[in-house]
Parts: structure tokens; sequence; C-alpha cells
């Protein structure tokens, strides 16, 4: 039992115990994933930060803020500043980082596409709709497009993506793993 709710029956049993074997996540303190809930911002910062091996310590800390909502001393600091300074998250445009804000599935895209290395160069473009709800023309067509052909994204069954949508905590563990083991010459 990984969690009092993911049992190993469920569909992202593997891709969540994943996580807890690489020291991304221990769940809450309450023995849960939340696997349907979504993924917060601080809450993305801090699995990126422990799957690079953390880097700066277990604990990083901070001594200024990196944006106007996140001070030296939030929770998150270390991991923020960390993933800021990796160019994988970065500041709204009112300047903040808005860290409990919900993830979307594009802008989980574009992060994974940065920590591939920009495979296509800063502002990848493509002249193929990969999903029937992300035309060519998209803002994140390019990071959404590597995805699907990398394997790490295969979509939804009626054929989209749902860029806008908010990704889960499950999601996020299995498109993760997906990347991961891409990164490493594992076929997805």
């Amino acid at each position: 039992l990984l969690f009092t709710d993911v049992i190993g029956t469920h569909p992202f049993c593997t891709d969540i115990e994943w996580l807890i074997w690489g020291g991304v996540t221990t769940g809450f303190a309450d023995g849960t994933f939340k696997p349907a809930a979504g993924l917060s911002r601080q809450a993305l910062a801090a699995f990126l930060y422990r799957h690079a091996g953390s880097p700066d310590g277990l604990d990083p800390t901070c001594t200024s803020a990196p944006f106007p909502d996140v001070g030296f001393s939030h929770a998150f600091c270390g991991e923020i500043t960390w993933a800021a300074d990796e160019g994988l998250l970065g500041a709204y445009a009112d300047g903040g980082f808005h860290p409990g804000a919900t993830v979307t599935r594009q802008s989980f895209a574009v992060v994974l596409y940065r920590a591939a290395g920009s495979p296509d160069g800063p502002d990848p473009s493509c002249t193929t709709a990969p999903f029937t709800d992300v035309p060519a023309g998209h803002a994140f067509c390019g990071e959404i497009s590597w995805a699907a052909d990398a394997g790490v994204t295969g979509g939804y069954a009626d054929g989209g993506f749902h860029p806008a949508a908010l990704m889960s905590r499950q999601a996020f563990a299995a498109l993760l793993h997906r990347s991961d083991n891409l990164a490493h010459g594992i076929p997805t």
C-alpha cells in the first residue's frame, strides 16, 4: 500500500510509486497522495527540484525573495528559486510566481520541454496540429508536439490534449516518469 488513496490497482500506481522511489514525494502527512487533485506551481517546483537530486541540499533556503509573492521565508522558496534559475518556471505577466496556482497541461508540456534541454530551440514551432485542440498556431504547439512525438503524452481518447485543463498530481507522475524514461533511453 503506497498511500491510503493509491492502492496497487490504481491506474497510476506504478508512476506514483516511481515518484516515491526517486525521493520526489512522500505524500501528505495524512498518508495520502491526492492523485486527482490539481498540481500547484509550488509543488511542481519542489518535485522538479527533488527529481534533479536536490542540488542545493534537502532543504534549500533563500536569502532574498525570488518573486513578490514568494518571500524568503516561503516553505518552497529554495525550490522555486532553483526552478526559476534553471529556466523551468517563471513569472506571470504581473511579476508574481503564483505559488498556489494549479499548473495547466500546456504549461507542464513547456516545463518538460525545457527540462529536456529545449531540443528544438527556445521557441519551437510546428506546422501540423498534434491534437484536435492544439492547432499549428497554438502558443505552445511546438512544446506539446514535442511531448507527443517523444511519447511523453498521447492525449485523451477524444483526440484532444486539453491544453488548458488543470494538471492532476497523478497525470504529473505519469508524464514525469515517461519524460525521465525518455531522458534515460528507456522506451515509453
